[in-house]
């Protein structure tokens, strides 16, 4: 079975309950780290939070508030992990979890249910006081409590369980891709940094030849101290183009490393969190099965209910049981919908941004050799040009 090939064939869904179209369009928020103010005996990370129209003070423990609120309101809902804490932290973990934190925003503002929901849109937006004390007070309601009913027109296929298990063996493949592609993309940037390195060193050395020390056939040139100079500062030419050369190396290096911390990190985050999330509705979706089942059984026991609204409790719990199937399984459906829609658009990004940055990286790389190229050919000929030896006159 494809990863496109769904859980059900057919569906009947309220418009209500449908998810809105993934908003498949750049960054639209971003993470910024406030300096620390001067003088402040207790030192705190803070972060600048920017969406839209709204500008919000951030601590690390308000995104820890908005994720555990998330988890208990949305169960079955597809949310990356949130980065984690340390104690102890320097400007390089504090930058790195700068990023992570905006691609955990930015995952959770594209998702069609949770990004428009009201939680998020608070933590996006509040400008009172005890933003983690409003959150916690005012959101407690599991999504699940109040699903819709009559999600589908027919019965759960018998074989959703099968479905379940080849679901996750196909997301398995592709989050081992994942990891295969990021570490490809990892030797693109250890090449690059070679490359620097290499035209460092070529640079260093070029510089090491215009020392005098370095130039002993320059003793034997006619011209002397002349042929020094000029041969020096030709050298010292060649050398400013070696150097715009590794400059261009430097860049691209740095464009590489960028869209690996952002578009390949992002997408590793998806996967990650589809792994935690199916893990978690697989799990929920067996346990509504067993109920399911089990009411089902009492449904058919022997001993009939002894008025009408014993009966028609009866009945609704079976109903309830079988919707929270149809539901958790619901949400498997949506959110790989979701899943494969960002998965492509970004997966496209990431492709069309780094054949980009190759192909103009590689232009540029080019130009600067031509510079080389042309700047080498002028070395002064005379500086490596030797006395042709006198013939010997013929006998007389």
């Amino acid at each position: 079975m494809g990863v496109q090939e769904r859980i059900f064939q057919s569906t009947s869904v309220d418009s209500s309950t449908q998810a809105r179209p993934a908003k498949n369009s750049p960054l639209a928020v971003q993470v910024q780290q406030i300096p620390e103010k001067k003088g402040a005996f207790i030192k705190h990370v803070e972060y600048e939070v920017t969406c839209e129209r709204f500008i919000v003070p951030r601590r690390y423990n308000d995104f820890a508030m908005l994720h555990e609120v998330l988890t208990q309101v949305y169960p079955t809902r597809l949310l990356p992990r949130l980065p984690p804490k340390k104690a102890l932290t320097d400007q390089a973990f504090i930058t790195k979890r700068q990023k992570a934190l905006a691609r955990y925003l930015t995952i959770l503002l594209k998702h069609p249910v949770v990004g428009s929901s009201q939680v998020f849109q608070m933590f996006l937006s509040f400008t009172g006081k005890d933003l983690q004390a409003t959150m916690k007070k005012k959101f407690t309601v599991d999504e699940r409590s109040i699903m819709p009913s009559n999600l589908y027109s027919h019965m759960v296929p018998s074989d959703w369980a099968t479905r379940l298990v080849e679901m996750k063996d196909q997301m398995t493949n592709a989050e081992l891709t994942v990891r295969k592609l990021k570490r490809t993309m990892d030797a693109f940037c250890a090449t690059s940094k070679e490359g620097v390195k290499n035209h460092t060193a070529l640079n260093h050395e070029l510089s090491n030849l215009c020392l005098p020390c370095n130039c002993p056939f320059m003793s034997f040139s006619p011209s002397g101290n002349a042929d020094r100079t000029s041969f020096v500062s030709a050298l010292a030419d060649v050398g400013t183009e070696v150097a715009a050369v590794m400059k261009q190396w430097t860049e691209l290096a740095n464009c590489e490393e960028d869209l690996l911390t952002d578009q390949m990190q992002l997408i590793k985050d998806l996967m990650k969190g589809w792994k935690d999330f199916f893990e978690r509705q697989s799990k929920y979706a067996t346990q509504d099965q067993k109920a399911f089942e089990k009411a089902i059984t009492a449904s058919r026991s022997k001993t009939e209910p002894k008025d009408s609204a014993a009966l028609e409790q009866k009945m609704a719990t079976l109903k309830d049981a079988e919707n929270r199937v149809k539901f958790s399984l619901y949400c498997v459906e949506q959110e790989l919908i979701f899943l494969e829609q960002e998965l492509s658009f970004h997966l496209a990004r990431f492709l069309c941004e780094l054949s980009g940055v190759e192909k103009q990286s590689a232009h540029k790389i080019a130009q600067a050799w031509d510079e080389v190229e042309s700047r080498a050919a002028v070395l002064p000929e005379s500086c490596f040009r030797r006395p042709s030896p006198s013939s010997p006159s013929p006998p007389s």
